[in-house]
């Protein structure tokens, strides 16, 4: 009868957490709030082993002291939340693989060598409030992954790029910023369909947004500042993008710029106050139209060469040091450039309105 007693008593004592087990390379299966730090870690941190669980680290952090390894991975799985974690000194700090549905929020990866936030060959997934700073490549980094959303995130100090997109196509990305970064602030290659909306790019050592062999891809409403190269760049064969309400300005060299790249819409976008100019069509880019552009105080406005098929309607360009449209192509477009110019307005520029004279209005 006292074992019997005993035996049911033990029965109802209430079990140990199950946080206060975890250590590094420990699998997650259940639901789970973490007690204290994990780590350092001379391997890998902790994966998450079961869909449709949550991981609250609570603000607590996982840490390695050797450079290897990941400190949060997730495989496989689906509809897990991972919050308030921070990452260090891992290889990589946050991998997502071949996994969707899953959401990462109020998380940071700091000091990894690689990679801050890996998405690779995943779609679906919400990225929100996390940050990324001061990783040996990229803050968020995504690979052959689509329709994932990024919301609120912010990349910076990272020794390459903010956000990379390779291959990785119809993800959304609204006010996220990257500043300091080593290259880029936003760099998409090989992608399409991509929605960025309202992000910012500061002060990056290269450029603010860098699209190369990227099309079809949306940008509105974001801006460049003080990158030192240019604010944003489409480079070889990145057309049909559209770039709508962006303001690309105090960059090093130019505001926006098209390299070898067509069939792109440039309506009401921003260059104001570039070292050299605001807006640049330059290389084989054929067959774009931009409206109602305004650049003002560069040294040259509208910038165009080796280039043919562009129509610039209703743009601004005033106050720069030397002319406000610049156009050395020669062919049957207007005052005979290779190009079609209407309604587009100049003032104030220090040399004249344009060469050829005749591009803008009123100056001569």
């Amino acid at each position: 009868m006292v074992a019997t007693i005993l035996s049911s008593s033990f029965a109802l004592l209430p079990l140990p957490a199950y946080a206060a087990s975890i250590g590094c390379g420990s699998t997650i299966t259940t639901s789970t709030t973490l007690k204290s730090n994990i780590g350092p870690c001379s391997g890998d941190g902790l994966y998450l082993g079961a869909s449709g669980i949550t991981l609250n680290c609570a603000g607590h952090t996982i840490s390695s002291n050797t450079g290897s390894g990941t400190g949060i991975s997730l495989n496989g799985i689906s509809r897990v939340t991972v919050k308030n974690c921070l990452v260090t000194g891992f290889e990589d700090g946050f991998v997502v693989s071949a996994s969707s549905s899953n959401i990462l929020a109020g998380n940071t990866a700091s000091g990894n060598v690689a990679h801050g936030f890996d998405v690779e060959g995943s779609s679906g997934n919400t990225f929100t409030k996390n940050t990324a700073s001061s990783n040996g490549y990229q803050g968020f980094y995504l690979g052959s992954s689509s329709g994932n959303k990024f919301t609120s995130n912010k990349a910076t100090g990272d020794n390459f790029d903010g956000f990379r997109l390779d291959f990785s196509n119809s993800n959304t990305f609204t006010k996220n910023t990257a500043s300091s970064n080593g290259y880029q602030g936003f760099y998409l290659g090989n992608c399409s369909g991509n929605t960025l909306t309202s992000n910012t790019a500061n002060a990056n050592a290269q450029y603010g947004y860098f699209l190369v062999g990227s099309s079809g891809n949306k940008l509105t409403s974001n801006t460049a500042s003080g990158n030192i190269y240019e604010g944003f760049l489409l480079y070889s064969a990145s057309d049909n993008n559209k770039l709508t309400s962006n303001t690309g300005s105090g960059s090093g060299q130019y505001g926006i710029v098209l390299y070898g790249s067509s069939g792109n819409k440039l309506t009401s976008n921003t260059a104001n106050g570039n070292k050299i100019d605001g807006f640049v069509v330059y290389s084989n880019s054929g067959n774009n139209k931009l409206t109602k552009n305004t650049a003002n105080g560069n040294d040259i406005g509208f910038y165009v060469e080796l280039c043919a098929a562009n129509k610039l309607t209703s743009n601004t360009a005033d106050g720069n040091i030397e002319y406000g449209y610049f156009d050395v192509t020669t062919g049957t477009g207007t005052k005979g450039t290779a190009n079609t110019y209407s309604l587009d307005e100049c003032s104030g520029n220090l040399v004249g309105g344009a060469t050829p004279t005749g591009l803008c209005t009123p100056q001569p």
